[in-house]
């Protein structure tokens, strides 16, 4: 087989499209798949953050009322 038949300039339709799939296979598809889970995972940790904050308002709550039945 000659090495110009191997060359990308040779290379014919079918044979890019399925350079093209693997492509996206490879590198495409499990970055989106990285970003998304990324995108997710800051999303609970902002929602996680947030009960925190209302849970710890509620435990101070809790303080003041009990300091309250004491006195």
């Amino acid at each position: 087989m000659p090495a110009d038949v191997l060359a990308f300039g040779q290379i014919g339709f079918y044979e890019s499209l399925v350079l093209l799939m693997v492509f996206f296979v490879v590198f495409v598809i499990p970055s989106a798949i990285a970003l998304v889970l990324m995108i997710y995972a800051v999303r609970s940790k902002k929602k996680i953050q947030i009960l925190e904050e209302k849970l710890k308002m509620t435990s101070e709550e809790t303080k003041k009322v009990e300091s309250i039945v004491k006195d």
